[in-house]
């Protein structure tokens, strides 16, 4: 899981030379708006998951708009108190809309076990070897690819023109919605085992800050 979180730190870079510094708060949001979806709505876990994950790229894309792009076309680096904030307020928002106490999130994805003959394994197994090949995907898309060039180009010169570097706050502006959407998978994969609370994502985005660093 600290693997997909410390990718959308990478996206981020790569892209803008800046980082979201809320990418754990991210996963906290990711936790709480399937559970809203899921369990306080009655909503069908598929599309609880699916709005979830539509509400995390638009909540990257308003980091990035607001915390991120006023200082970022300014060259300063007050991007990283303004991306500490942007999470400080959707903390504190959790918690006034659900309160502190952390909540059980009762995922379909470990409630039933799928058999094969005497073999019996969660779905949320299925999932981890599906975020693995998400990450393979994402990693491959940022340094292979000619929407991945595109990124890089706009990190080491944004000013060149031509094709997405020609418009950098619409590339900083996607990398951010995509680092932030897989910071929201990891939170609905990691909710059903330390269970949905407010406070969930800042260890976590600590870990993952770290394996980025490790892994660059």
């Amino acid at each position: 899981m600290y693997g997909l979180v410390a990718l959308g730190y990478h996206i981020t870079w790569a892209t803008s030379r800046t980082m979201n510094f809320s990418q754990g708060h991210a996963v906290m949001a990711g936790a709480v708006v399937a559970y809203a979806g899921f369990v306080a709505l009655g909503w069908p876990f598929p599309l609880a998951l699916l709005i979830a994950l539509v509400a995390l790229a638009g909540y990257g894309a308003l980091v990035e708009r607001v915390a991120v792009r006023p200082f970022f076309l300014r060259a300063s680096p007050a991007w990283l108190l303004a991306t500490i904030a942007v999470g400080i307020i959707a903390e504190n928002v959790a918690q006034l809309t659900f309160g502190k106490d952390a909540r059980a999130f009762p995922s379909p994805l470990m409630q039933k076990p799928i058999m094969v003959g005497s073999v019996g394994f969660y779905p949320r197994s299925c999932w981890c070897r599906c975020r693995l090949a998400l990450m393979g995907w994402s990693s491959s898309s940022i340094t292979g690819r000619p929407t991945g060039s595109s990124f890089k180009a706009v990190a080491w010169n944004p000013r060149r023109p031509g094709s997405w570097a020609s418009n950098v706050p619409r590339a900083v502006m996607a990398a951010y919605a995509l680092s932030a959407l897989l910071a929201g998978i990891a939170g609905v994969l990691l909710a059903p085992a330390p269970q949905r609370a407010p406070q969930m994502g800042t260890i976590i985005g600590l870990k993952a800050f770290a394996v980025a660093i490790i892994g660059d």
